[in-house]
């Protein structure tokens, strides 16, 4: 695939956005990485609420 010189982030034909994948990455690993910092199962239940609602809001 080539990468569209007007839009940096989207390969081909444009069904792959890169930026948003790229951020979907990011607020995992974030929720991921605080799963490690809390010990209360609803404190991660929240994390993973508000990381599917920032997802959706891409």
């Amino acid at each position: 695939m080539l990468i569209d010189e007007g839009n940096p982030d989207k390969l081909g034909d444009g069904t792959i956005n890169l930026y948003k994948w790229r951020k979907v990455y990011e607020l995992i690993q974030q929720v991921l990485n605080a799963k490690g910092q809390t010990t209360k199962s609803s404190c991660y239940n929240e994390e993973i609420q508000i990381l599917v609602q920032r997802i959706y809001s891409l």
